[in-house]
């Protein structure tokens, strides 16, 4: 009885907050008041190796892409925050069909009068797997989506293995789709439409208009899930907002009003930069040597290539999905006007 009283309350709330209109990003979080009440017993969730209950309150929220677009900042960010618990290193359990053991660290390791989340930037590209099972077991987990310009996107990208000790390909040999020994370095990566696409909250089979934002190669990864059984809401980032003096508070407490806090966030946001330290000048050296400025001559074919994900992808970002009701950014005429107008142009010719 108690397990189902718990699993009544959280789902009339869950059901109240998505029948909301988009406009209305303040909330209450539903989800924390109804924490305090009795937990049902994790046997009753989980048995063995499969889920047997209800374990879509066990995970508030998650951020589920895309890397090198400050995942690691506003994971460390939001972890800092007095309502938050979120796990402190990637959990990407869903990709691997591991619900039963996320489920099992969500209620065993968190508490229980906190918001949940986790981190995994590759989430949002695994529609086989991830998506498929955050819609089984949590349909109800709010996604955070950071993008980045493509061209800046793969220059980090790549400079980030190299930085981390990984040996590459040159950049000119990561055109199209990821292959072996690219180390998942590829200008494919680059299509955050695809990706965003296939959450499913446009009709981009039945608009031919939209369709044609998408090359063949993409069209034929353009598989959308079901978005209407669950109504998934996300909130998009471009990275620089992270990073913006005049915009920062509002970014912070449209962040805050989504994720349904009560307390705003107090700390700055601080940049995270994640991975290997080199602590003698000789590995720095080395390292730096093999790092790609991306604005080089010999890369603008490759630019060219990013370029035309880049104008894509903002064209339908800004025409299609950021008008969807359950899709919050933060201020969005800027969002669009300046954010994704920057999209349009070649970061290298200023």
């Amino acid at each position: 009885l108690a397990a189902a009283a718990y699993h009544i309350l959280h789902s009339d709330a869950a059901f109240e907050l998505a029948s909301r209109p988009s406009s209305a990003v303040a909330r209450t979080n539903d989800g924390l008041v109804h924490r305090q009440q009795a937990r049902p017993p994790l046997d009753s969730l989980v048995q063995g190796w499969n889920i047997t209950g209800d374990v879509s309150w066990l995970l508030d929220f998650a951020i589920v892409g895309f890397p090198k677009c400050g995942t690691s900042s506003i994971m460390y960010h939001l972890k800092n925050h007095s309502q938050i618990d979120i796990f402190g290193d990637e959990r990407c359990d869903l990709a691997y069909n591991k619900q039963v053991l996320l489920s099992q660290d969500l209620y065993q390791n968190m508490s229980h009068k906190k918001c949940h989340g986790l981190k995994c930037p590759m989430d949002l590209e695994s529609t086989g797997l991830s998506l498929r099972n955050y819609h089984q077991f949590f349909p109800r987990t709010r996604f955070l989506v950071g993008i980045r310009h493509p061209v800046l996107w793969f220059e980090s990208f790549y400079n980030f293995r190299i930085h981390n000790g990984f040996s590459l390909p040159p950049p000119t040999q990561l055109i199209g789709r990821c292959r072996k020994k690219m180390k998942n370095v590829c200008t494919f990566r680059g299509n955050f439409h695809l990706f965003l696409a296939n959450l499913g909250k446009t009709r981009v089979h039945q608009n031919p208009k939209e369709l044609d934002l998408f090359d063949q190669i993409a069209q034929r990864s353009l598989k959308p899930m079901d978005d209407a059984t669950v109504n998934r809401r996300v909130f998009l980032y471009e990275v620089t907002q992270l990073s913006d003096a005049n915009r920062t508070q509002q970014f912070l407490t449209d962040l805050q009003q989504y994720l349904g806090l009560t307390q705003p966030f107090v700390n700055p946001m601080v940049w995270f930069r994640p991975g290997v330290q080199h602590t003698s000048k000789e590995q720095r050296d080395k390292v730096q040597n093999q790092k790609i400025d991306i604005c080089d001559r010999q890369y603008n074919h490759l630019r060219q290539v990013l370029m035309e994900q880049a104008i894509n992808s903002s064209t339908w970002i800004a025409e299609y999905f950021v008008k969807v009701p359950s899709v919050t950014v933060s201020s969005p005429d800027y969002f669009v006007k300046t954010l994704m107008a920057r999209w349009k142009r070649d970061p290298c010719l200023g």
